[in-house]
């Protein structure tokens, strides 16, 4: 028995759902799915949403299997790294100020607390 891969056109490509929160991309034709992006979540002000920003979504990302999550919390000027080992986030640190920020998922990525602050507050 022989199996055909199907080809969709690019038009097809960018109305494509498969009814699932999965993402692709379009190669020669064919579907190539994606792994989960790295996740960046920022800290909402209020005790609620600390606990959802930090409890709640962690076990959702990490349930998911999104490999890396930064958790930015301008209150607190912050930024803590997780990266996921099996089924669980390792935190590799929290960072402040001129430090840099590692990135497993991109590891030429050089970025600071500043740099991103002075982003989120313009």
């Amino acid at each position: 028995m022989t199996t055909t891969k199907q080809t969709l056109t690019f038009d097809e490509y960018l109305s494509y759902d498969d009814g699932t929160d999965e993402r692709y991309e379009w190669i020669d034709g064919e579907l190539v799915a994606l792994p989960p992006r790295m996740v960046v979540e920022v800290v909402s002000p209020g005790r609620s949403n600390w606990e959802r920003d930090y409890d709640r979504k962690r076990a959702q990302y990490e349930k998911v299997g999104i490999p890396e999550c930064w958790i930015i919390n301008p209150e607190l000027r912050l930024i803590l790294v997780l990266q996921l080992e099996g089924a669980t986030y390792l935190e590799l640190g929290t960072f402040q100020n001129g430090t840099r920020i590692p990135s497993p998922t991109f590891p030429t990525l050089h970025l600071t607390p500043d740099q991103i602050f002075a982003i989120l507050e313009n």
